[in-house]
């Protein structure tokens, strides 16, 4: 046995690492970790090889990292309703936003 993480530690623990609540982006954080498989704990050696990248990664660990949070479906690829997931749901979310965004303020 060892330390780990599940879904529901990373939701409701999400606003004392990143300094807001957003179960949406959580829950993608959560998928990467877990490679999309629900249930499953996240122990500490392998958070720490999939967050490491961010530490001190190349550019091109960082563009990976940031794909897989948009890559909801684990298809490899990005769809428009990823982008405009994660935007309505960061933004809308943000502490510094000056109003709730909707998607129709993204895409008019």
């Amino acid at each position: 046995m060892g330390i780990y993480l599940t879904k529901d530690s990373i939701i409701n623990n999400f606003h004392k690492v990143f300094g807001y609540r957003n179960e949406n982006l959580a829950i993608r954080f959560y998928n990467l970790l877990s490679e999309g498989f629900n249930g499953v704990h996240i122990y500490l050696p392998n958070y720490c090889i999939k967050l490491q990248g961010l530490v001190d990664g190349y550019p091109m660990q960082l563009n990976i990292f940031g794909f897989r949070m948009l890559d909801s479906k684990k298809t490899g690829e990005v769809w428009a309703e990823d982008i405009s997931d994660i935007l309505v749901n960061a933004l809308s979310h943000c502490p510094n936003s000056q109003k709730d965004l909707t998607y129709t303020d993204l895409v008019g």
